[in-house]
């Protein structure tokens, strides 16, 4: 009885999916997840479908309550799995779930040509107690552009070459081991970028950055929050409105700016030229020695260590000169604190 009984649970679950306007190769399962945004708390694992790996290499994910997680670390095939998280800490059985999903939602999942397209929308303006949340989690070869946007969540994005498109209005966005045209952009939260090159443009307006192990065009920005970046290589864009930049061990031409904190820039080479401002904080820079550079320097003091080789003028509050020779130029200003160059 007990084995007729699940059997008959599960011919339910599939004549529920057959009339919920999702398309593909699907694997039908129900259970609870454990594992990332996705799966955190009483989020419920609702579809997975499988499709052969080399058929995938375009990715479009929209949802309007959830986060988005991709990866291309796939290796046999390609997987996009469903999640559905009941807001307000509601516990729903599955029924209810897919009832809610049933009347109030527009979902789709669908492959075509090279293109897997998932969408989830409300169909009504609900009450988000009433709502559910609802997320993707996708595995794909690592050859695979994107088009991602959630309104609710999220966006995690890892081990995938080639264009990257992705935006969310309500959470954070992290990608890591990335190489391509990569663009972010977030109204709520914080962006992480690790181990990852090319041509990268990311921005938040509510939340810090934190950057390791970029290499390329690098362009970042921030309306409330820090910057941290290590170990940059290429070009480096950074400016923010709202918070103190940190950055060190770099080999790449800097243009950092903020109105509202300090400034260091810890330089291991000097292959471009360096342009440091702010308006309410100190500026700290370090150069390795033996370098040639042309120095601008303003503040309301300027402080030199290890300066050798000079030829310029140094006054209080200025400073204009090269040493070394002469090279890469190197400006640093402050409205409201001081400059201080360390040579080493």
């Amino acid at each position: 009885m007990r084995l007729i009984s699940k059997l008959t649970l599960l011919a339910g679950v599939c004549v529920l999916f057959t009339s919920s306007c999702m398309i593909g190769s699907i694997a039908d399962r129900i259970a609870y997840a454990n594992d990332g945004d996705a799966g955190s708390g009483n989020a419920i694992l609702l579809t997975k479908n499988t499709y052969p790996i080399a058929s995938v290499q375009d990715l479009k994910v929209s949802t309007s309550g959830g986060s988005i997680d991709v990866a291309g670390d796939a290796t046999q095939e390609a997987v996009i799995e469903m999640y559905v998280k009941p807001n307000n800490n509601r516990n729903l059985s599955k029924d209810e779930i897919q009832e809610i999903l049933d009347r109030d939602y527009e979902i789709r999942i669908e492959h075509r040509g090279g293109t897997l397209e998932a969408y989830a929308k409300q169909k009504n303006n609900l009450n988000w107690r009433n709502s559910v949340n609802i997320s993707f989690k996708v595995r794909t070869g690592n050859k695979v552009t994107t088009d991602l946007t959630t309104s609710g969540g999220s966006i995690k994005l890892a081990n995938l070459s080639g264009r990257q498109n992705f935006k969310t209005s309500g959470g954070s966005l992290e990608v890591e081991n990335m190489d391509g045209n990569i663009t972010g952009r977030t109204s709520g939260g914080g962006i992480r970028a690790y181990n990852s090159k090319g041509t990268i443009n990311l921005s938040t307006s509510g939340g810090s950055i934190k950057m390791e192990g970029l290499n390329g065009d690098i362009d970042v920005s921030t309306s409330g929050g820090g910057i941290e970046g290590h170990s940059i290589r290429g070009s480096l864009i950074a400016k923010t409105s709202g918070g103190s930049i940190d950055l060190d061990n770099l080999i790449c031409s800097v243009n950092a700016s903020t109105s509202g904190g300090s400034l260091t820039a810890v330089l291991k080479e000097l292959p471009g030229d360096v342009r440091l401002s702010t308006s309410a904080g100190s500026v700290n820079i370090t150069l390795p020695g033996n370098t040639g550079a042309n120095l601008d320097l303003k503040g309301f003091n300027v402080n030199v260590d290890g300066l050798a080789n000079f030829q310029g003028n140094n006054s209080k509050g200025k400073l204009n000169g090269s040493i070394n020779g002469g090279g890469a130029n190197v400006q640093a200003s402050t409205s409201a604190g001081s400059v201080n160059l360390t040579v080493r």
